[in-house]
């Protein structure tokens, strides 16, 4: 008898620990689903940014490039803040990570190209356009990989 309980009281948390890492990772999502509509606007800018928009359009791209900026920056310190408990949580979790800082850094750019552009400097402002393109393109891989498996994308 005493032989069942050791066998029982050994086996119990290991069937327990699936559910604890899948809720954990479960709290990832839930984490940031709220954020779900940002983060695609936020893309959805970022790919429309494919050259230098008219002086008339700029104050209107900065306004959106510095939201992008801040959502992103947001769901970064929200993803940074799980602590996913699979392999694959943790898998997910860096590539948004890397994706997010990708897509940072090119909303980054894209805001160097709106101050290139109101100071009339169309050369800089095509070559941070190029620039914000190169490093969304490299964002993009990592960001719908994760995006995908989160349900966030």
């Amino acid at each position: 008898m005493s032989r069942r309980i050791l066998i029982l009281c050994g086996l119990l948390p290991a069937l327990a620990l699936p559910t604890v890492a899948q809720a954990s990772d479960a709290s990832m999502i839930r984490a940031l689903t709220p954020y779900k509509t940002a983060l695609t606007t936020d893309i959805l800018a970022l790919a429309a940014l494919n050259s230098v928009p008219a002086k008339s359009q700029v104050a209107s791209w900065t306004s959106k490039l510095q939201r992008a900026q801040s959502d992103l920056a947001t769901v970064a310190r929200v993803a940074r803040g799980q602590s996913p408990s699979t392999a694959s949580g943790r898998t997910l979790q860096s590539e948004m990570l890397s994706g997010l800082a990708d897509a940072y850094g090119a909303a980054g750019d894209g805001l160097a190209a709106m101050a290139a552009a109101r100071a009339g400097n169309t050369s800089a402002a095509q070559a941070d356009v190029r620039n914000e393109q190169s490093e969304f393109t490299k964002a993009l891989v990592p960001l719908s990989a994760a995006g995908r498996s989160l349900g966030l994308l």
